[in-house]
């Protein structure tokens, strides 16, 4: 998956850390307010007649089509006629959304908005017609918006939870098509957060994100082991070749779980030139980067650990010895 969409970085936190899909009621104050809020947009919505529940049903699945897809232009319309809130939701009266504001569509190729921005581009416009003059546009744009973040959490992550599964096996590349499986999850969680952060505090969000990520991040840490069998596996029959005689760097892969994503730690083992071979010169590195790993504050301290197991791996399995994490205290 390329960059994360800049708008979702503030949520990024939230979705790792989150709340107890138990809870009943946040106890953080800016989670109350958001609580309050996914309260007031479903009652909204049950408000409405069965009909217009039915159009903005339909019209949330094709767009959680578009914005998880690889759609370029996305099209979508609003119900003709909405219950409009009045006197604080204590009365709802029925008023109709001028056509002129039906129909909408965002990106392709005569759009002023880059291609790839399509969801950028869709959160803009409603934000844009929620601003509008008309209470009856403004208030069918919320419902829009709430019934997109309810199928994206209720109907989609189900959808795609049942193919990221995958087989038995534990292959690299049944574990790579696990994983990716799993991130593509993590993502549609993302775009869940990006449309209407108030989701976060729905207990079935709650539960998916704790699935997800109960997958996720184990399925890094073995795609990150298996990544390593194949590095020592390559230097191995390099260094039989005689061609690791001109220098060695390492790109050792491992799972960040608080980016949840795959990264790389990147060190020199023989620096250019003309030197031979020694499994020594693996041993020495793994050694050095492991105290550079145990220093660095960035990662999270199960990340911390994991990379470390890696890099012991790594030494181990050119000095001779057993795998033992003893050392280590692991």
């Amino acid at each position: 998956m390329g960059p994360m969409d800049p708008i979702v970085q503030p949520n990024r936190l939230l979705l790792w850390q989150g709340i107890e899909p138990t809870a009943d009621v946040p106890a953080d104050p800016s989670l109350l307010q958001l609580e309050e809020e996914r309260r007031l947009e479903d009652s909204l919505f049950r408000h409405q007649s069965e009909g217009a529940q039915e159009f903005l049903r339909g019209q949330a699945e094709s767009i959680a089509s578009a914005l998880l897809g690889s759609r370029t232009r996305l099209e979508f319309s609003l119900p003709e006629i909405i219950n409009l809130p009045m006197d604080g939701e204590e009365r709802f009266l029925p008023a109709e959304i001028p056509a002129d504001f039906r129909k909408q569509s965002v990106g392709g190729f005569l759009s002023r908005f880059p291609l790839k921005d399509i969801r950028s581009a869709f959160r803009q416009r409603l934000s844009q017609l929620e601003d509008s003059m008309y209470p009856a546009v403004a208030v069918g744009v919320r419902l829009l918006r709430y019934a997109v973040v309810r199928h994206i959490v209720h109907d989609r992550i189900s959808m795609e939870a049942e193919t990221a599964v995958g087989g038995a096996e534990e292959s690299l590349a049944t574990v790579e098509g696990k994983f990716a499986g799993y991130r593509r999850l993590v993502d549609t969680l993302y775009q869940a957060l990006s449309l209407a952060p108030y989701i976060f505090t729905e207990q079935e969000y709650q539960a998916k994100r704790m699935a997800v990520l109960g997958r996720l991040v184990p399925l890094g840490n073995r795609l990150g082991q298996l990544e390593l069998e194949d590095i020592i596996w390559k230097i191995n029959r390099r260094a039989e070749a005689n061609d690791l005689n001109r220098g060695l760097w390492l790109s050792l892969p491992y799972f960040d779980d608080r980016a949840l994503e795959m990264k790389l730690h990147e060190f020199e083992v023989i620096p250019p030139g003309r030197t031979l071979f020694a499994p020594a010169f693996v041993v020495l590195a793994a050694r050095r980067e492991q105290k550079a790993a145990e220093q660095n504050e960035a990662l999270s301290p199960s990340t911390r650990m994991h990379l470390l197991a890696e890099l012991i791996r790594l030494e181990n399995a050119f000095d001779g010895r057993p795998d033992s994490f003893s050392r280590k205290g692991f």
